[in-house]
């Protein structure tokens, strides 16, 4: 059995199950796309890095790294992740970050500097 995987996260070989699995990996691939091409054979997973070699007439482009192996293509695919957070885990940091210590040191800066000139006229008549 012959499968084609798309770019797209919706459409593509999740579910799908076959004899030897076969992956082009590129620098723009996510780890959860990753992750859905290299389960999918039964016996054997296969992975083929593409390294872009531009050929000499063309112009480089910014993103492209002439020094790129397949180790440090596939170690940036694996940082790539793109899946969202489900709710516990968005409910999780967003109170990690608002409940932190940094986060109330901020706001307790900001509230000294408001009223910095207040308490300066009420405490300069004091002494």
């Amino acid at each position: 059995m012959l499968i084609f995987v798309t770019r797209s996260p919706r459409i593509g070989a999740q579910g799908v199950t076959v004899d030897t699995g076969h992956v082009l990996v590129e620098p723009t691939t996510t780890r959860e796309n990753l992750y859905v091409a290299m389960t999918r054979g039964k016996h054997s997973n296969h992975a083929y890095v593409i390294l872009d070699r531009p050929d000499e007439h063309a112009h480089p482009n910014p993103g492209d790294n002439p020094h790129a192996t397949g180790r440090s293509v596939l170690f940036g695919v694996l940082q790539n992740v793109r899946a969202e957070l489900s709710a516990h885990e968005t409910i999780t940091a967003e109170q990690e970050q608002w409940g932190s210590i940094a986060q109330l040191a901020a706001e307790y800066e900001t509230i000294a500097a408001a009223q910095r000139d207040r308490w300066a006229t009420l405490i300069v008549p004091l002494v």
